[in-house]
């Protein structure tokens, strides 16, 4: 790490938010933390607005070249599962790839949060408060109307988090997190009513998930509690609907099932979502020798679903994946396949802080085990807690049960989060005790990330017990930054090291090292944001390879309505060099959103020069406030290589 250069960067992108009827946009930086066979794990999950049965565009590198595609199969608050999309694409351990949370034209688009909070009269102070609540990600909004207030008096109105209740003693008080936030105050007219709007949006933007109760406080009472009710959302696509005038009137959307009781008296609850989907693959390769025509049709039903309020208080999550694949040409024979990617029974024991989770899951609470055939058991909560999980490794080719290599771990979680402050780490040690064909492996892994305001700082270390020499190695090292220097622009930068552990490589499981730096900034004008960066990249033994890029992207423009966004990015190492340019356009016609886009790709090495044009249309359409139907079409043009790719699809929620 000594010897290798201070790369300076100029700029890495994110995408600001589009106007309010669009889903939002944003540019994510990710590690990819393990392989399993077609499934990859993410360092980055529903805290960073990535949900299950989300699409991602996923690019190499910052604004480097579109990859491909991933499909959200679960996530967590931190970290995510993902498969490919279509085609494959090249990914490997530790490999820093930006996604695109393109939620206008994919199955998954983040939803705007509706949400409603009934305030009652608490000692007969006759305060009624209704408020509706809209969230899009980037401001939230109450609509607030009064009745039974006493005039004159600015009432103080207060949002509590996790753990507040609406009920008894300790009604409208911070709740497990010991989080309140000031909702502003609010004054009425002479007969002590009236009809109020608030937003929070940039610094003081709360969103709607953080807020639980809502209170209401009289300063001239001592800031007596006058009114106080909970909090109940419900995600609505954004598609142009006016979500003040359906407010939701049913509870809020399930919880992760760990998380989840039976409440007495109520029936099972239900949440998830299906989709159905075709791609069909047209490919000609060509040469000197006859070119080789293929089709590939690959049918796949999707399958989340979430079961609630069992009795005994037990959860079942679900996440399943059944696809038929048929090919012309001899390129692979029929085939069908079903992936349970997720299948556990989870139980919370209410007061009590004590959790566990058992069959195939994903662990919550730390960032390095993946996957489990077996049982987790926690104790404490999101706050603050520790625990194990027990069992085995499922096969990475396809998702099936296996005893081949059992594995333990034992883990410590933190983590704290306000509105311009959270901080998350976890600590755990693995081991895995394969049973034949493979070398053993014990680990440590350590991960934090805090956030304050624009400023962020992300850290991630594994440390491995190296089996030839018995000594501890550093084998994984990532340090992430974003400084804000003024409101418009942002520095950010990267260095790490990555040695991936191979199990299955008896005598030299630990691969070589691989380093990377980049440093780069982002500004933005208007309601874009453009920029440049610069990466430096070494496989160890090797040259340096560089990489320059730059983006830019305006959602929404006052020419005809269009968005535009561009990348363009060149690497070069040695004789050989890399050129990549996209281009997209992007417009809404109501409900409908559509999307075209053309990239170019040119290669040249001392073979001969290889170039290639991708020409992209897209489009989703609501059919119903929770049916969705989109279609893809892309075309690949090249000296030896030509493709049509047709993707539908529908998607249902419920």
């Amino acid at each position: 790490m000594s010897r290798f250069p201070i790369v300076i960067v100029l700029a890495a992108g994110c995408t600001l938010p589009p106007a309010v009827a669009f889903a939002q946009q944003a540019r994510l930086s990710v590690v990819v933390e393990y392989v399993a066979g077609a499934n990859l794990y993410l360092d980055a999950g529903g805290d960073d607005g990535i949900h299950a049965a989300d699409t991602l565009q996923v690019y190499g590198g910052p604004s480097g070249s579109h990859l491909g595609d991933f499909v959200v199969i679960s996530s967590s608050s931190d970290r995510a599962v993902v498969t490919f999309a279509d085609r494959p694409f090249p990914v490997t351990r530790g490999d820093a790839l930006i996604v695109r949370l393109s939620s206008g034209f994919k199955a998954g688009s983040r939803d705007l949060m509706i949400g409603r909070s009934q305030l009652q009269p608490v000692d007969r102070s006759g305060a009624r408060v209704d408020i509706v609540i809209t969230d899009d990600g980037s401001a939230l909004n109450l609509r607030v109307t009064t009745s039974g207030l006493r005039p004159g008096i600015e009432y103080v109105m207060r949002g509590y988090g996790e753990g507040s209740t609406a009920r008894g003693r300790n009604a409208c008080l911070p709740g497990d997190d010991d989080i309140s936030y000031s909702l502003g105050t609010w004054s009425v007219d002479s007969a002590g009513e009236r009809t109020l709007a608030k937003a929070f949006s940039d610094e003081s933007y709360i969103p709607s998930s953080a807020l639980r109760t809502i209170g209401l406080r009289d300063p001239a009472e001592d800031f007596a509690l006058a009114a106080c009710g909970t909090v109940e959302t419900n995600p609505l696509p954004l598609f142009g609907r006016n979500p003040q005038a359906e407010p939701p009137t049913t509870a809020p959307t399930a919880a992760s099932p760990a998380r989840v009781n039976r409440t007495p008296g109520r029936s099972l609850e239900v949440n998830g979502r299906l989709a159905l989907d075709v791609s069909v693959l047209e490919s000609s390769t060509g040469s000197d020798l006859e070119p080789v025509d293929r089709r590939f049709t690959t049918p796949t039903a999707r399958l989340r679903m979430a079961v609630t309020n069992l009795p005994g208080g037990f959860a079942l999550n679900t996440n399943l994946r059944a696809a038929y694949h048929h090919a012309t040409g001899g390129a692979i024979a029929a085939s069908q396949s079903l992936r349970v990617y997720q299948a556990s029974l989870a139980k919370s024991f209410g007061r009590f802080p004590l959790q566990f989770e058992a069959g195939r899951f994903y662990s919550p609470f730390e960032t390095f085990s993946g996957y489990w055939d077996g049982l987790l058991v926690h104790l404490g909560t999101r706050s603050i807690g520790l625990g194990f999980a027990a069992g085995f490794e499922p096969q990475n080719s396809n998702e099936a049960f296996s005893t081949d290599i059992p594995k333990y771990t034992a883990y410590a979680n933190l983590q704290h989060r306000s509105r311009i402050f959270s901080y998350s780490a976890d600590l755990s040690f693995h081991a895995l005790r394969p049973r034949t064909g493979f070398v053993e492996h014990d680990f440590f892994g350590f991960s934090q990330r805090l956030r304050w305001q624009r400023f962020s700082l992300s850290h991630r270390m594994q440390v491995d017990r190296d089996p030839a020499t018995d000594a501890w190695r550093i084998t994984q090292f990532d340090i992430r930054t974003a400084v804000p220097l003024g409101r418009r622009l942002t520095v950010l930068g990267q260095v790490s090291r990555l040695q991936p552990y191979y199990i299955w490589q008896i005598e030299r499981p630990i691969a070589p090292a691989r380093d990377r730096a980049t440093i780069g900034v982002n500004y933005s004008l208007f309601s874009g944001t453009f920029g440049v960066d610069v990466t430096a990249n070494r496989l160890q033994a090797e040259d340096i390879s560089y990489t320059y890029a730059g983006h830019y992207s305006f959602p929404r423009t006052a020419l005809l309505g269009l968005g535009f966004s561009g990348t363009a990015s060149y690497w070069q190492r040695e004789t050989i060099t890399t050129l990549y340019l996209s281009q997209a356009v992007r417009r809404t016609f109501g409900g409908l959103q559509t999307q075209v886009s053309y990239q170019r790709y040119m290669t040249k090495s001392a073979a001969r020069p290889v170039v290639t044009h991708g020409f992209d249309a897209s489009f989703l359409l609501p059919i119903s406030r929770r049916l969705f139907f989109t279609m893809e079409v892309r075309l690949q043009r090249g000296a030896d290589l030509n493709s049509n790719n047709l993707y539908t699809g529908f998607w249902v929620s419920f």
